[in-house]
């Protein structure tokens, strides 16, 4: 049975890594910063050149954060399949590296279907096809994006609790589980509890963006 006090506890049984993590998340979007109004204001103080070396300088480093942050989340993940209820340190930085690497590529894989999908709905409306064959794709569409919110959460358990890349895809297992109320029940709660505590973060990075659409003023006055 889901102890649910312990696992929405968890994030903040410690601060220290808890902002930690918030932070790798905000660097994990630092591509988000290249908005053209500032590229072309950093672009009449540093050159179209240096424009474009720190565009890939911060594409890196979106990804580093990106791979480091998933990597995180799959130790967390272990941790918590296994019964501990608190935020894992952050030792062993290639380890976390790898295992972001892996879950990376494991989500890759699995949208593949999505994305076949969405290039037969982007065919079918381009041509004008019947519009009952269009209604059947997008409603598949629907379906499969339903399914991979759905499955990816026990999927990311199965391969964090294993640490093996094939136990993205033992759907054997994956599927027993997911059909049943021991599972729904959790995915649900978990999936309101994570749209509840995004919730300050969204204003939060309201606040952090608001003040980032200042700065091409800023440097043009």
């Amino acid at each position: 049975m889901v102890n649910y006090r312990q696992a929405f506890r968890l994030p903040f049984t410690n601060w220290r890594r808890f902002w930690a993590l918030f932070l790798i998340s905000l660097f994990a979007n630092l591509i988000d910063l290249a908005d053209k109004d500032t590229l072309q204001a950093l672009g009449v103080y540093l050159g179209p050149a240096a424009v474009l070396l720190s565009l890939g300088i911060l594409m890196l480093a979106a990804l580093f954060f990106a791979v480091l942050f998933s990597g995180y989340m799959v130790r967390v993940a272990n941790g918590a399949a296994r019964g501990k209820n608190e935020m894992p340190s952050f030792d062993d930085f290639s380890s976390l590296f790898a295992q972001g690497l892996k879950y990376i590529a494991g989500i890759v894989l699995y949208a593949l279907p999505f994305v076949l999908i969405a290039g037969i709905v982007a065919f079918l409306g381009a041509t004008a096809m019947h519009a009952a064959l269009f209604a059947i794709v997008i409603a598949a569409a629907i379906f499969g994006v339903f399914l991979f919110v759905y499955i990816w959460p026990l999927a990311m358990v199965h391969f964090a609790f294993g640490k093996k890349f094939s136990a993205f895809f033992d759907f054997v297992r994956i599927f027993k589980y997911a059909f049943t109320g021991t599972y729904f029940v959790p995915w649900l709660v978990a999936l309101a509890y994570s749209i509840g505590i995004s919730i300050p973060f969204l204003v939060l990075g309201a606040v952090i963006g608001f003040i980032y659409l200042l700065i091409p003023y800023v440097l043009l006055l």
